[in-house]
């Protein structure tokens, strides 16, 4: 009996959270609308604070189901995160900017990528229980920053003309883009007709806009990337490498050899430093997202990028399905096979498919997501 309580809570563990975030990403644009996105922020960062510190009491008084109660918090923070920070940046920003700073966004999310796997490396050989104490603390720091830093953050223009507080939108928009009173004023008002010329024709209902028109198709568009991009392999490269790694044979204790990954020469194959070298070099990659997509296009790069990471998985796949435990040359294409798939996801895939319609971002963001 006690064995099926922990297999059903393991499961829980695993698999809601991932259905939790993506319910909160459809709740997420009707709290931004209510109140605001500064607001949502700062309940995002609430929330991510909230999760760490019960799991790090779970550990201390080792109630497992507690450490799920945990993490399941952290999933709603996370479906937050995912809806809100995109379009709050997206409706802050200028035009001209305007897909650098949705990019940050995903450089960012690498960048937590690489510190979370560069922890657990350090400390996974820990003989206490702070070879997971120390990770699951680490997720403090930055929500409580976000929390702190919520408090003086402008709030959204859009957001502002929306609510009829014009005046308050003009002073927003001039210290953002750093104009004139009177030519943010000039921006407002038009974003108020545009705002108000969209309510008079969908009623109101902003989730009819992106099925109408032209929007219909963007939105098809939207949701059809996001599919893309998951049936491309991400969560299978992201959630079962380390695993992968080590069935193929490539552990600590593998026989030397010298394999080039994300410019770090591994002398000892070890699966953890492997994926800890693949993080680094998915942060360097998602860079490229501020410069690409206006050089070389959207649709182009898309395509060219799904080329060249289809030729890189069947390699793998083909490599490891007839050799169970690759040695020598084989081993170094096959990693090399991974290193190129995510270097060219993080540069393109990663942060393409959040660059939406300023107007309908928020929604966008949680219908593609979702």
């Amino acid at each position: 009996m006690q064995a099926l309580w922990l297999v059903a809570w393991s499961v829980l563990y695993l698999a809601e959270p991932v259905e939790l975030a993506e319910l909160c990403q459809q709740i997420a644009p009707l709290v931004m609308s209510r109140y605001g996105r500064r607001w949502t922020l700062m309940l995002l960062g609430i929330i991510s604070v909230i999760g760490p510190i019960i799991q790090l009491c779970s550990s201390i008084s080792g109630s497992y189901p507690a450490l799920v109660v945990g993490k399941l918090i952290l999933s709603v923070g996370m479906g937050i995160a995912a809806a809100s920070i995109p379009a709050y940046l997206a409706e802050c920003c200028p035009s001209s900017v305007r897909g650098l700073a949705v990019n940050s966004y995903s450089v960012m999310l690498n960048s937590g990528y690489l510190v979370s796997v560069g922890v657990v490396y350090a400390v996974v050989n820990l003989p206490s229980m702070a070879n997971w104490m120390i990770p699951i603390a680490l997720q403090l720091p930055i929500p409580i920053t976000v929390v702190c830093v919520s408090l003086f953050l402008p709030e959204s223009p859009r957001w502002l003309v929306q609510k009829g507080r014009l005046e308050e939108a003009s002073q927003v928009t001039s210290a953002l883009e750093g104009v004139p009173l009177a030519v943010a004023q000039e921006r407002v008002t038009a974003l108020h007709s545009a705002f108000v010329a969209e309510q008079t024709l969908y009623n109101g209902n902003p989730w009819i806009e992106i099925w109408r028109g032209a929007n219909r198709r963007r939105t098809l568009i939207a949701i059809g990337i996001q599919c893309i991009q998951q049936a491309q392999g991400i969560s299978f490269v992201a959630s079962y490498l380390v695993l992968t790694f080590n069935q193929l044979g490539f552990t600590s204790k593998s026989d030397n050899i010298s394999i080039f990954v994300s410019g770090i020469l591994l002398i000892t194959v070890d699966s953890n430093l492997i994926l800890v070298g693949i993080f680094l070099e998915y942060l360097i990659c998602s860079c490229a997202g501020f410069i690409l997509p206006d050089y070389v296009g959207r649709r182009p790069l898309l395509l060219w990028s799904a080329s060249i990471m289809t030729v890189c998985m069947m390699t793998f796949g083909g490599i490891a399905g007839a050799f169970p435990q690759p040695t020598g040359s084989l081993a170094s294409f096959l990693i090399a096979a991974y290193v190129i798939w995510m270097g060219v996801f993080a540069a393109t895939w990663s942060g393409l498919v959040r660059l939406f319609p300023i107007h309908s971002t928020a929604i966008m963001l949680t219908i593609s997501h979702g």
